[in-house]
């Protein structure tokens, strides 16, 4: 899968937003009960630009057209958000995959990771090695000893940039649209969880 072109960048800081999908029940006394839907966090991001080159914009809008606006997903690294002293930030309970008693090795959901840990299931596994940047879009990858069981959740906490599978929120976009809007309110990305 490709990687949004990283050639330009966008304006900084730029708003990371998670949607929790949450069912509210409301009982005559007041009382709610809840009940969570999704067990991860569904981001989107919304970029803005300062200026441009006229190759740039060609370059994003190129970039829009061949994604077929929001049909083909695209992974976008987040290498601009960091921690208060300028550190990439860490990240925790992040998605990874689930075991199939065969696959060994996995994608993590991020590039230049350090202090990482990996789950099976919510328990941690200490029995992996990691690889720099040889995952799809120059992701780093672990490799497990004994592939993780048929169904178990793959898990990890890291600290480094993080990576999110994403679409193009607009579907619909005249060239001069998409150009303003990259100046004044911005184009937003939405991530698409697994399935």
């Amino acid at each position: 899968m490709v990687v949004y072109p990283s050639t330009t960048l966008p304006q900084y800081p730029f708003e990371v937003v998670s949607e929790y999908k949450t069912l509210i029940s409301t009982f005559e006394t007041g009382a709610e009960l809840a009940h969570q839907q999704w067990r991860f966090p569904k981001r989107s991001i919304n970029l803005k630009y300062d200026i441009l080159t006229a190759a740039e914009i060609k370059t994003l809008w190129d970039f829009y057209i061949a994604r077929k606006g929001a049909l083909v997903p695209f992974w976008f690294f987040d290498t601009y958000t960091t921690d208060d002293s300028g550190n990439p930030a860490s990240y925790t309970d992040e998605f990874v995959g689930r075991g199939d008693g065969a696959t060994t090795v996995f994608d993590l959901p991020g590039k230049t990771t350090s202090a990482r840990t990996m789950y099976l299931d919510g328990i941690a596994e200490a029995g992996v090695s990691y690889q720099s940047g040889t995952g799809d879009g120059g992701a780093d990858q672990v490799t497990f000893n004994a592939a993780p069981a048929s169904g178990k959740l793959i898990t990890t906490d890291f600290t480094g940039h993080i990576r999110y599978k994403m679409r193009f929120a607009q579907d619909k976009m005249s060239k001069e649209l998409f150009k303003a809007r990259l100046y004044k309110t911005g184009i937003g990305l939405i991530e698409r969880k697994p399935a």
